[in-house]
């Protein structure tokens, strides 16, 4: 009798837990359905160029669902909305403030890269060299990470700092594989030639 009363608490045990996890999903599921909705409402303003209007949508869908991939992607066009407005400063601490979160994870790259577009924009090229370094680490693909190396190439050749960036150009030129590679060789050819000209 003991036997069968704890198979049958175990049993309902199973039974709630099971539920409870179906529940849990389906109300996950369903908070990132009305969030992906919320977002492409916001996305229509952002993309018809109503910064204003795009920018108070876009603050709602962060407010409700911050925690969802929509969130974090509606955070995302938040921040090119302020680099639209001038207001850079914003955009950019609101990037950092969710680059390292879970649900970040598949955008890091790309927000890493929109830090960097906002550090250019402020003319804080060192910090958007580190950005576009970090964007570069955090990429799945090949050619996005070399794509990123280039742009941190990019910003040190814009600064003066050619030793820097020949450098990346040299690593990128090596590889006959890397989709910069063409690029890396005339980069490689044009900051040796000046080189040669100042000596």
């Amino acid at each position: 009798e003991q036997n069968r009363r704890n198979v049958t608490i175990g049993a309902a045990v199973v039974v709630v837990a099971g539920a409870g996890a179906w529940f849990w999903r389906s109300s996950s599921e369903l908070k990132d359905t009305r969030a992906a909705q919320a977002l492409a409402q916001a996305e229509r303003s952002f993309l018809s160029g109503n910064l204003s209007l795009a920018e108070t949508e876009l603050q709602r869908v962060v407010q409700r669902y911050a925690s969802t991939p929509s969130g974090v992607r509606a955070k995302m066009m938040l921040a090119q909305a302020m680099y639209g407005q001038g207001r850079h400063e914003q955009g950019v601490a609101l990037l950092t403030e969710v680059v390292g979160t879970g649900a970040a994870a598949p955008y890091r790259a790309a927000i890493h890269a929109l830090i960097a577009a906002g550090y250019e924009d402020l003319g804080r090229f060192d910090q958007a060299a580190a950005a576009y370094a970090a964007a570069s680490s955090a990429a799945v693909s090949r050619m996005e990470r070399d794509a990123y190396k280039a742009d941190q190439a990019r910003v040190f050749m814009g600064t003066g700092k050619s030793a820097e960036a020949l450098a990346i150009w040299k690593e990128l030129s090596s590889d006959e594989s890397s989709p910069m590679s063409s690029e890396a060789r005339l980069r490689v050819g044009e900051l040796e030639s000046k080189a040669v000209t100042r000596s």
